[in-house]
């Protein structure tokens, strides 16, 4: 044994490799000895292989086998010594080893872990014992450990004799046992023609079967071991056999070693410290990092200098204990300069079509089976391309174009209407909502939505049934119901794909039907990993039932059984990773980097967290049974630990040791703390940097601001410190955000500070109009800031010519009080008004939406902004929605409507807002026409009974009725879970029992809850005639959409605006006369514009309503929805003219929001002239909101003659046409308010809503 120094070149070996290269002769036959060199690890073979391969003449081969790793040189001899194959630890052999212990286990072989046959045994149990004897494989055990763990090995032991080879935690056993048993003159073959073995430094933790090993090879020939010097207990010193003493005197070299003289470890170069003889500290430099997290960017800030010097290194080495955790950002920092880290291998779920196999047999099972996250996903999925036989090879009976296709949108809209999660049933649940015949609504074409719904339904249906192997026993039960496979549209009987019988026959049916010749036009990642990775997984089932049928093992027919198979071979399985030769600039761990050398060595990530040297649990086996056993040494990590560090910190010229420990959030790892405290007590020492890093580049001794280093100063003596960013504060005060480095990123982001600072950027700007868009939340909180809050009290109003100024309207208020203490809008000079603060009141404003601020004149920031030069588009018929998108933000409004840039739906376990309005809405709408013999949509003619109340129907029976029609619309309300029962409560006021007991007559409780309250309700008003329920906007000739226009004619109102729609219902007020109708009356269209007491005499009057689901309401605030649709919305108000213009004659005196809460209460907004005699019917609570605030435009103050409601119609008829002017135009201007933002369905892409505190979760 020699002891050598830390990390150094040996240069007597180094020369030895040469001549061994050049002279391959004995040397008996005067050639040099012939040594075979054991190296500590794979990366430091590679590297000696790759000097020699450099330094070589071409065409000269070397010969690998004199080098080798304890690993490799194990594998050589067991093909040597001719012993079976060594079996690979793959998916394949893992579920034939966990079969066998499943056997074993039903007879008790594992008494400890498996007391009871009849307990299931799991696959964690396997995998537990697979672990433990693992761990256990290399140590030397006189005793059993435990029965459970003798019988594992028996098992494992027999089942790759069964397969025709030997397992891998056997290998190293049987070899050394041969290795013993052998006379020493029967050589292994590769042994022949070597004079000796060097053992180069190894790691002094080597496991007692790999000790055996050597004093086996010991047996055939001699073995040199070097070793480093220091203290063997701490881990410094490297492994040496049987405390041999070290040569010291050359003349003790054994002859076949070439001759040098032997360190002594008393060199000059050398200081004395308590862990033994370490080299000079020269070279070692502790930069630090003010954050665990930028050790990355400072690295690359180090390469960067290093490459770009006047000597730039040849080879770098950076070292970092958690380099797989942190492997993408590497891979991303290596390749910016122009280098690929290789990878042995990747999973093989990183192969597209590997992923996408995966979610096919995935489908069916586990917690999110066919819930819409997983439908949506396989339906979009562009990677796997299949022939038109894999859903149906069979045309549609009736429709010749339609074809097994899936709809996204259907399948969201049907999983939200029928509050569709996944699990258990989940598909059952699908196929009966699809089954279903689509209710199309007045603006949707009934075909063209019976062709999606039925395309998505045969979809569903055919992927099910080819599915159909894999799936359970509930979901097969499913997809057999006749009633399931009947066209929800055409009624036909859908032709479906003949299903496979078994899960082995789907999977090659599956490969069959693949188009494989597609994945070369596809861009869905990799292709040739994605055809690797297929056939790679079809050939490693092919081999699995192939051993599964020699050990007559049953393989699983279907299920989730197979499914359970099928992922773990997956899961198991790997592909080849990159592989290119050996770069200057690799990535190691400390342990993979003993014995590597570079003229550059960075150590990084040195926290504790990333380097633990804790010893690691193994499941099976305690501290205390290890202790007893005398194996696996707690204290192991931490001395392979300490042993790779101290020949880190000399294994290059330079060594940079990246110290955070300055990062309070972060502790320092063993080997580093214990540096930190060997070189504290040293003396005050000055800067040390790199040789690459001047003065110049330092910040405070020569560098500017954008330094990416500078000095810092501490008791122990001054540093470097990484500046990847820094703020700094200026002596006024002003703090200034500074980033370093040349890294694209950096760049980027100085350009942007310089921007910023309205200097020029370091790189051209990519599209100069963007490069306002980082100030668009400072100019909005700015303008929000400025605009008009408080007046005088002579003037509480802001003047129109300051309209502009509006930005946002969260300051305004626009509800009126029972009684205003400032003059009313009604009467001010200027009208429509903003009003604003004064003393402690504040005026009322009318909703001067869609707000046009002014622009700011700054062309890129109003062109993105809609103030110039928008995205112009005439939008032919208008919808309420999408109008109220644009009064609320015009922004908003082409986001969502013109860019369909919506957030994507999630599944939420509780029930959608919008599937629950709906519901109240069909039911409702269901019950009445049962029960007044109406139809959806028709408007009808026999007024008797003219309402539920003088119908004269038994209350209990409605109250049953209405439990009906729910549980045909809701069959979600059967379910026991927390959801449903929930909102069965909530709904009925019924729990399960009481609810399916009351279903099937078996008890007399009817409704109460949401639908109970609703129909006390109706029940109270008896004086109106339900003339029309979810009425579609039909114009007289017959059009589903009705023509609004203003009377005069102006610039916005040329064309008008066509508006489509439902209107929940619509009412018929009796005259005094009691009549519905008065055939005096005018058959006209009502004019929009009438004076109070003006003499046109209507035909007919009319309420219109709209139903309204919410929470609450909240003591308080009952009324609050409906004045807040009233005065904030627009529909009502389009839905009044609408009406009255497809009906000549009629007048509508009232609007109203019908609450539907924990109360039910019908409010209806009256005109003034029918307010009184509207209350005397108890028809609802009457109120008149808009005698205080509305009058015609340009009409006088001073006693205002204008109808308040017929003026209140056509200010929001106006707000529609400033909304199509604005669409038209290309206005998409952002109002952001805080309510509104809070709920926006854009607001992840609009990014304005933190201005107004619009989301308190924004980031």
């Amino acid at each position: 044994m020699e002891e050598i120094p830390l990390g150094t070149n040996l240069d007597w070996l180094e020369s030895h490799f040469q001549s061994q290269l050049i002279n391959p002769q004995s040397l008996q036959r005067g050639g040099p000895p012939q040594i075979l060199t054991i190296h500590p690890t794979e990366s430091s073979r590679r590297e000696t292989l790759n000097q020699l391969a450099s330094i070589g003449d071409e065409g000269v081969p070397i010969d690998r086998s004199v080098h080798h790793t304890l690993d490799s040189l194990i594998s050589s001899l067991h093909s040597e010594l001719r012993q079976p194959r060594c079996i690979s630890e793959t998916g394949e052999f893992n579920l034939l080893l966990h079969t066998e212990c499943t056997k074993a286990a039903k007879k008790l072989a594992f008494p400890l872990m498996h007391s009871s046959p009849k307990q299931h045994w799991g696959w964690g149990k396997t995998r537990d014992l697979m672990n433990m004897n693992k761990a256990l494989s290399e140590e030397l055990i006189t005793t059993i450990v435990s029965p459970d763990l003798d019988s594992f090995q028996k098992i494992l032991s027999n089942l790759a004799k069964k397969l025709g080879g030997i397992h891998p935690d056997e290998q190293l056993s049987i070899v050394v046992k041969i290795l013993e048993s052998v006379s020493k003159e029967k050589v292994p073959f590769g042994l022949t023609k070597i004079d000796g073995i060097i053992l180069l430094n190894h790691s002094p933790t080597m496991t007692p079967m790999r000790q055996r090993l050597i004093r086996a090879l010991n047996r055939f020939k001699p073995i040199h071991v070097l070793s480093y010097a220091g203290s063997y207990r701490l881990g410094i010193h490297g492994f040496v056999p049987d405390d041999i003493s070290p040569i010291r005197r050359e003349s003790d070299l054994p002859e076949w070693v070439p001759k040098h003289i032997p360190w002594t470890g008393l060199s000059s170069e050398t200081i004395e410290s308590k862990e033994g003889n370490v080299k000079n500290t020269d070279n070692q430099i502790r930069l630090l990092v003010p954050r665990i997290e930028r050790s990355i960017e400072a690295t690359h800030a180090l390469i960067d200098a290093a490459i770009n010097s006047e000597k730039p290194p040849e080879s770098i080495l950076i070292v970092d204990p958690s380099s797989s955790s942190n492997i993408e950002i590497w891979k991303s920092m290596i390749k910016s300069f122009g280098y690929e880290l290789p990878s042995s291998s990747i999973s093989s779920r990183e192969s597209p079509g590997v992923h996408w196999l995966s979610a096919f047999v995935s489908l069916p099972h586990y917690e999110d089976a066919w819930s819409l996250s997983q439908l949506r996903a396989i339906a979009i999925q562009k990677t796997l391309h299949f022939h038109k036989d894999w859903l149906s090879s069979d045309q549609h009976p009736t429709i010749g174009n339609l074809q097994p296709s899936p709809d996204v949108e259907i399948l969201e809209d049907v999983s939200r209407g029928f509050h569709l999660l996944g699990g258990q049933g989940a598909l059952s649940r699908w196929l009966h909502a699809l089954s279903r015949k689509p209710l199309a609504n007045t603006y949707q074409d009934e075909d063209e939505l019976g062709f999606r719904h039925e395309s998505t339904q045969w979809w569903l249906l055919s992927l099910a049934n080819r599915l159909k192997p894999l799936l359970s026993s509930i979901d097969v039960k499913a997809i057999e119901n006749p009633k399931f496979s009947i066209g929800c549209y055409s009624g036909e009987k859908l032709p479906l794909p003949n299903p496979n019988d078994s899960g082995d026959e789907w999977f090659s049916d599956f490969g069959k039907l693949l188009m494989w010749g597609e994945f070369i036009s596809i861009l869905d990642g990799d292709i040739n990993r994605t055809i690797m990775g297929l056939q790679e997984l079809f050939d490693k089932h092919h081999t699995l039932r192939k051993s599964q049928r020699m050990l007559n093992h049953q393989s699983p027919k279907g299920g989730i059984k197979w499914v359970n198979e099928i992922i773990r071979l997956i899961d198991s399985s790997t592909l080849p990773g990159k592989r290119n030769s050996e770069s200057f600039l690799r990535l190691l761990t400390p342990t993979q980097a003993l014995g590597c050398r570079a003229d550059l060595v960075i150590l990084c990530h040195l926290d504790s967290e990333s380097w633990n040297t804790s010893p690691s649990s193994i499941p099976g086996l305690s501290e205390n049974e290890r202790s007893e056993l005398g194996v696996l040494q707690p204290d192991n990590f931490l001395r392979d630990a300490r042993h790779a560090w101290n020949h880190l910190l000399n294994c290059g010229k330079e060594v940079i040791v990246l110290d955070s420990t300055i990062d309070e959030s972060s502790n320092p790892s063993t080997p580093l703390s214990e540096w930190l405290s060997s070189i504290k007590n040293t003396t005050c020492i000055e800067l040390k940097k790199p040789s690459f890093i001047s003065d110049g580049d330092i910040y405070s001794l020569g560098g500017d601001n954008e330094s990416r280093w500078a000095k810092i100063t501490f008791e122990e003596g001054e540093f470097l410190i990484a500046r990847p960013s820094e703020v700094i504060t200026s002596k006024g005060g002003n703090f200034e955000l500074i980033v370093t480095g040349n890294h694209q990123r950096d760049i980027r982001q100085r350009s942007g500070i310089s921007l910023h600072k309205a200097r020029n950027p370091l790189q051209p700007i990519l599209n100069p109009s963007s490069v306002t868009i980082s100030l668009d939340n400072s100019i909005i909180e700015d303008r929000i800031a400025r605009q008009p809050q408080i007046a005088e009290t002579e003037n509480p109003y802001l003047s129109n010519s300051r309209m502009g100024e509006i930005v946002t309207i969260d300051s305004l208020r626009l509800n009126p009080y029972v009684s205003e203490k400032i003059s009313p809008p009604r009467f001010n000079e200027d009208w429509p008004t903003i009003g604003l603060k004064v003393g402690k009141s504040k005026a009322l404003s009318i909703d001067p939406r869609p707000l046009f601020p002014e622009s700011t004149k700054l062309d890129d920031h109003d062109r993105r902004n809609g103030f110039l030069d928008g995205p112009t588009k005439e939008t032919k018929i208008w919808s309420p929605s999408r109008l109220t998108n644009w009064l609320t933000c015009p922004r908003k409004g082409w986001l969502s409507s013109r860019l369909r840039a919506e957030t994507e739906d999630d599944e939420d376990d509780d029930v959608d807002v919008r599937t629950r309005g709906l519901l109240i809405h069909g039911v409702w709408a269901e019950l009445i026409c049962r029960s007044l013999n109406m139809k959806e949509g028709v408007e009808r003619n026999n007024l008797v009974p003219h309402s539920l109340a003088s119908a004269q129907i038994d209350e209990n029976y409605l109250r049953s009725e209405i439990l009906n029609i729910v549980d045909e619309k809701a069959p979600w309300l059967r379910r026991s879970d927390a959801i449903a029962t929930v909102r069965r409560l909530d709904l009925v006021g019924l729990d399960l029992n009481s609810y399916e007991e009351a279903l099937e007559g078996k008890c007399e409780l009817t409704t109460s809850g949401r639908f109970g309250r609703l129909l006390d309700t109706e029940l109270s008003i008896g004086a109106s005639a339900l003339i029309a329920i979810e009425w579609p906007l039909t114009s007289k000739d017959g059009a589903s959409n009705i023509l609004l226009q203003l009377p005069e004619k102006s610039e916005s109102n040329v064309n008008g605006i066509r508006l489509r729609g439902v209107i929940d219902r619509v009412e018929l007020i009796p005259n005094p006369n009691g009549e519905f109708e008065n055939k005096d009356g005018k058959n006209e269209v009502c004019p929009l514009d009438l004076d109070y007491d003006e003499d046109w005499e209507p035909r007919r009057l009319v309420v219109i309503r709209d139903l309204k689901s919410l929470e609450g309401p909240g003591k308080g605030k009952a009324g609050k929805r409906h004045r807040k649709e009233l005065l904030e919305g627009i529909q009502l108000a389009l839905y009044a003219r609408a009406w009255e213009v497809s009906h000549p004659g009629d007048r509508v005196v009232g609007v109203g929001i019908a609450e539907i809460g924990e109360e039910s209460c019908l409010y209806i907004e009256s005109d003034p002239e029918y307010q009184e005699y509207l209350k005397s019917l108890e028809i609802g609570i009457i109120d008149c909101n808009t005698n205080v605030s509305f009058r015609r435009p340009n009409e006088s103050s001073k006693s205002p003659k204008s109808n308040s409601f017929r003026a209140w119609m056509r200010h929001r008829l106006t707000a529609a046409l400033r909304i199509n002017q604005m669409s038209e135009s290309g206005n998409v201007i952002p109002t952001p308010s805080a309510l509104n933002c809070s709920y926006c369905s854009v607001k992840q892409i609009c990014g304005l809503a933190p201005t107004v505190g619009g989301d308190s979760k924004w980031t």
